[in-house]
């Protein structure tokens, strides 16, 4: 991670038009941003709004039913190199670690 050449930051996540259903139910609806590496950012909603999907959408858990979503410029899913530099940690966790 850190800044590529020319003084550009490297982009650690990025979503493009995520849409992640479960039956007929719409979790997330064209979900797109970029975090770029080398910042600190949050989640934040309401119970329910889709923070956890899209977190394991990231981690890829779950794969998006449309849209993309990279780690480090680059797919995760089923990419080895990426997958080593993902730790997602959910608060039932904490007291296993």
């Amino acid at each position: 991670m850190g800044l590529r050449m020319g003084g550009s930051k490297m982009i650690a996540i990025e979503c493009k038009n995520v849409i992640k259903k479960f039956g007929n139910e719409t979790v997330l609806d064209h979900v797109s941003f970029q975090f770029e590496a080398g910042n600190i950012y949050a989640l934040l909603g309401r119970n329910g709004a889709g923070k956890t999907t899209l977190m394991n959408c990231i981690c890829t858990k779950y794969l998006p039913d449309q849209g993309e979503v990279k780690v480090l410029e680059e797919v995760a899913y089923e990419n080895e190199k990426v997958l080593r530099q993902i730790c997602f940690m959910r608060p039932a966790m904490k007291s296993q670690v």
